[in-house]
């Protein structure tokens, strides 16, 4: 199952949006193959739409912007990292579909201003795994997004979860996307704690090169980071 029910007093699953999400990649898988026969210059941005509204209804309060931003960073990132334009133009999707997964997480556990308790981790942990499964497809760019959702929050030195990859072993999207998504976590206030500074926020962001992040990917994040002064819009387009 998709849901998560860690006791009696939290509020159910919306499992609607689960259903509307899983339609919404069926709609998309569709509208591929048909764009497979159909004249050139045949693309899925309704569709996509559909899906990232979706996606956008999931955020925790107070992050509502969050998957937006996530994907401006990671697409100033690969930028940066001299990537071919063609992946660094999915960076956006995949940072607005990262954690649309959370669709199977109580939403009342997303908002908790105090610490988690272990079972409330462990069900916050399982929406890697559920975004996987939500974005699975046949359509190459959502199996992408797909691996982004599962792998976000790995780890370079293999502490992450939720199976403990390491280095190469993640994909180098969800690599990129775990920088810009702590980086935008430290930034935003959060139920438990105030936001950080721009410039406390990359400190700590670099005490993770080598264990938490790609330091190749980080490198290149700093760069972008400097260009822009913690101010993203100035290198998105």
């Amino acid at each position: 199952m998709l849901t998560d029910t860690p006791n009696r007093t939290s509020a159910p699953t919306p499992l609607r949006t689960i259903r509307q999400i899983r339609a919404a990649v069926r709609v998309l898988e569709d509208r591929w193959l048909q764009a497979a026969t159909a004249p050139a210059g045949r693309t899925l941005d309704l569709e996509l739409r559909d899906l990232l509204a979706l996606a956008g209804r999931v955020a925790a309060p107070g992050l509502e912007g969050h998957a937006a931003r996530v994907g401006t960073i990671a697409h100033a990132t690969a930028r940066a990292a001299a990537w071919k334009e063609e992946d660094v133009e999915e960076l956006p999707l995949h940072g607005a579909l990262h954690d649309i997964g959370k669709a199977g997480v109580d939403p009342l556990i997303l908002a908790k201003p105090g610490p988690l308790t272990p079972e409330e981790k462990r069900s916050v942990e399982r929406h890697a795994a559920i975004g996987y499964r939500l974005l699975a497809s046949r359509v190459p760019l959502l199996r992408r997004a797909a691996r982004v959702a599962w792998q976000h929050h790995e780890r370079w030195d293999g502490t992450g979860y939720p199976r403990g990859l390491a280095g190469k072993q993640i994909d180098r999207r969800a690599r990129l996307v775990a920088i810009a998504d702590v980086y935008d976590a430290l930034t935003s206030t959060r139920p438990y704690r105030p936001a950080l500074t721009p410039e406390e926020a990359l400190q700590i962001m670099r005490a993770g090169r080598e264990s938490h992040f790609d330091p190749h990917l980080l490198d290149a994040f700093v760069q972008a980071w400097t260009l822009a002064s913690g101010q993203w819009e100035c290198v998105a387009g």
